[in-house]
């Protein structure tokens, strides 16, 4: 995120004229959106500066190679509420593995009848968030529903009280420019963030640092996807023991297990893109906010669910089988029926072949074929389906047992 994309932190000619006019304070955010579905690109106007290494402190990635497009900036200012007053100075887009990521720099002015101690962390949070709502649907054209959540930094200094959270992250950024004591520090923590030192970056850090939270939102918001979608394959697969599986079902829910599995996968290799083969205040941004995110242990839950999801899917399978066999028994059960009383018949129709002269069985000692022709047809043939039930009966009882 460089240039144009990047956000910058002094405010426009126009903006400085308003805080001139009785604005007696003005701070700064940094905002980042993650977004869900496929954008307009006739709002967005592309970047020509590629993601590529300048120096040791920044390098390329291979899998989360990130294209900034940028947003026009808010003419005005958005009116929140009576107390304050948000403008968007700097707006961009990255989209990171097809994942669109919405990075808005605001500044946030009080009214002058507002005092610092009126100042309300909670409030702040739903004015940042409403204006970066309010600003993506408006020049991006997309409903609010496809702005899954807002991140949101100071940039400033000093910030407000219980801004940042219990368990919230610090890191120190290397840079490698200037001394240490002149190195930023970044708070990352649960929606809320604080860049200290911000107006001391380059623009390279400025954008490095950006990129790497952009990386951080990506895979977060990879994993939250997949974690949505385990969910429901558990739950789709949580039928009713009594449901019946077919083979179409069956085929769709593998389909869809598998695809799951090779996100998965894929996941997993962006993360190691960022262990690899991204460094610098890149790096260090986005290692910072996983770790602050909780992330190898949401994404180790992760990581069970789907294999919980196979694990269902291979019971599945498992009671279809057996489902299947039970058929190919009851099939092949009642052919072995239905060939004993086809061989009674066949032993009638035996019986009454043969030359006109003789029958067959005549001067046999035993007499079976002779038993057969002096005995009623129909009695032979009812004795059959009496013995072929008789043994349906007996194998239904074992099969029981």
């Amino acid at each position: 995120m460089e240039a144009d994309p990047q956000p910058v932190t002094s405010p426009s000619p126009a903006s400085t004229v308003r805080a001139t006019e009785g604005w007696p304070q003005v701070q700064r955010y940094l905002l980042l959106a993650p977004l869900r579905g496929a954008l307009n690109s006739m709002s967005l106007t592309p970047d020509t500066i590629l993601d590529a290494p300048a120096s040791r402190s920044t390098s390329a990635a291979e899998v989360l190679h990130q294209s900034w497009s940028s947003i026009e900036p808010d003419a005005t200012p958005r009116s929140i509420g009576p107390a304050s007053t948000v403008e968007v100075t700097k707006a961009a887009v990255a989209c990171v593995r097809s994942q669109n990521v919405a990075a808005l720099e605001v500044t946030r002015r009080l009214a002058p009848a507002e005092g610092a101690q009126a100042e309300d962390a909670e409030r702040i949070e739903a004015e940042l968030s409403s204006a970066a709502k309010s600003y993506l649907t408006d020049r991006l054209g997309i409903n609010e529903s496809a702005i899954a959540w807002v991140g949101r930094y100071s940039l400033d200094e000093e910030q407000p009280q219980q801004w940042t959270s219990h368990g919230t992250i610090k890191e120190t950024l290397h840079t490698g420019h200037g001394s240490m004591a002149q190195q930023p520090e970044i708070q990352i923590g649960w929606g809320n963030g604080v860049v200290l030192g911000w107006s001391r970056l380059s623009e390279g850090d400025r954008t490095q640092l950006v990129r790497g939270l952009v990386d951080a939102q990506c895979i977060w918001a990879e994993c939250h996807s997949i974690a949505t979608e385990a969910l429901a394959s558990i739950r789709t697969l949580q039928e009713p023991s009594d449901f019946r599986v077919t083979a179409k079902d069956l085929l769709r829910l593998q389909r869809s297990t598998e695809a799951l599995a090779a996100k998965l996968v894929d996941h997993h290799l962006a993360l190691d893109d960022l262990l690899l083969n991204i460094q610098g205040p890149r790096s260090q941004t986005a290692r910072t906010a996983l770790l602050a995110w909780g992330y190898q242990e949401v994404s180790a839950r992760v990581d069970r669910r789907v294999a919980d999801v196979l694990q269902l899917l291979q019971l599945r399978r498992e009671r279809f089988d057996r489902r299947f066999q039970s058929t190919v028994e009851f099939v092949l059960f009642a052919l072995g029926l239905l060939t004993l009383i086809e061989f009674s018949l066949a032993m009638i129709s035996t019986s009454f072949a043969g030359p006109v002269q003789a029958s067959p069985g005549d001067g046999s000692p035993i007499g079976i074929f002779a038993w057969i022709r002096s005995t009623n047809a129909d009695a032979l043939f009812l004795m059959a389906i009496a013995l072929a039930a008789a043994a349906a009966v007996f194998v239904e009882k074992r099969r029981r047992s």
